[in-house]
């Protein structure tokens, strides 16, 4: 059963990092700025 994951309140420094770490595990990756400039990352695993 796929499985989601969220994340609020990334800044754009560790945005990156954040989406290259959950890519690595497989993860498909959405994200999204919000209106402070600072970014929602959703991951779905398989």
């Amino acid at each position: 059963m796929p499985r989601t994951e969220s994340l609020t309140d990334i800044p754009e420094s560790d945005l990156q990092q954040l989406v290259g770490d959950f890519e690595s595990e497989g993860a498909t990756v959405t994200k999204k700025k919000q209106p402070d400039g600072n970014w929602t990352v959703e991951a779905q695993f398989p």
